[in-house]
């Protein structure tokens, strides 16, 4: 990369986008987020608000700089090159990488992403995947969009806007690709990247399963709340039950008095009742005649310390 490329990529591109996007956020809710926040939210399934193509941009090419190291290229080593024979049968995935940078119709983005993510499929239960799952891909974008709103972290980047190669290459994209690959990809930031994806995609995992176990404990609460309240009302519809059988009683008792046929006392003995009962206090009609205490026999402490 020439020093003139440098200079326009840099000092014209780069800084206009993070100076466009200074003003758009001024004042604004957004205002104060980070980048990624910034991406997600301006983004509403590419019905874009005003600030996303600045933003995304901006977080892209500050990624593709610190790709980017003199004297770089060669192969990786350690975790990122296993995966990379794991996931593409060998280093030659660099081939697939550089045709989905040069096949890339107009402007845009060509990507090494890692792919932790689970299918968002509306009434499943999906599972955690697996390390055989999480994968290593190649995916180019258009324009600003920005792979992790496909749930993908992006490991390595190319940038193919021609402000990117044009002043070296002209229309020799596959040239500039080519030699972006050779020479200038530093590996070690990628493999760095890798491990952070890997560590944020277990955090990931982590806090969704306590927010399942969360939500499997509230319903737990819910439940035992709602027997509870079964059996309380169970026990108190009993209660008022058993009253009203015995105000049914008494008052044909009394009826069966004034008619002179009050049964023998010793078939009819009054049940002792909780002392809590007299808070159910009887109606105007089944209040019992003060003439007709007298003639319970024995049963006015009984029926006064009921009623009240």
């Amino acid at each position: 990369m020439s020093c003139e490329t440098l200079e326009y990529h840099w000092g014209k591109h780069h800084r206009g986008y993070v100076e466009n996007l200074n003003r758009q956020l001024g004042g604004t809710e957004l205002d104060g987020l980070t980048l990624e926040d910034i991406i997600t939210i301006t983004y509403i399934k590419g019905d874009f608000l005003s600030a996303f193509n600045n933003a995304a941009q901006a977080w892209s090419n500050d990624f593709l700089w610190e790709t980017m190291k003199p004297d770089g290229g060669g192969e990786p080593s350690g975790d990122l090159l296993e995966l990379i024979k794991r996931d593409f049968g060998s280093f030659e995935f660099v081939e697939e990488f550089k045709l989905a940078a040069s096949t890339q119709f107009g402007s845009g983005w060509a990507w090494l992403v890692y792919k932790a993510n689970r299918l968002d499929v509306g009434n499943a239960v999906n599972p955690w995947p697996s390390e055989q799952d999480k994968k290593l891909g190649v995916v180019k974008s258009p324009n600003a969009i920005h792979p992790f709103l496909w749930d993908y972290c992006p490991l390595l980047s190319i940038d193919v806007w021609e402000h990117a190669y044009y002043l070296d290459f002209q229309n020799r994209r596959a040239d500039y690709i080519s030699i972006s690959m050779e020479k200038l990809v530093s590996w070690g930031a990628v493999g760095s990247r890798l491990e952070m994806a890997k560590t944020q995609a277990a955090e990931r995992e982590r806090e969704e399963e306590r927010g399942k176990r969360n939500e499997l404990h509230t319903v737990k609460l819910q439940r035992c709340s709602w027997r509870a309240t079964m059996v309380m009302t169970q026990s108190l519809n009993s209660w008022i039950l058993f009253c009203r059988v015995h105000r049914l009683r008494m008052q044909q008792r009394i009826k069966n008095d004034e008619l002179g046929i009050l049964k023998d006392e010793q078939e009819n003995e009054l049940p002792n009742f909780p002392s809590f009962i007299p808070f159910l206090p009887p109606l105007e009609s089944e209040k019992i005649k003060p003439e007709l205490r007298s003639r319970l026999k024995g049963k006015e402490t009984q029926t006064d310390s009921f009623w009240g």
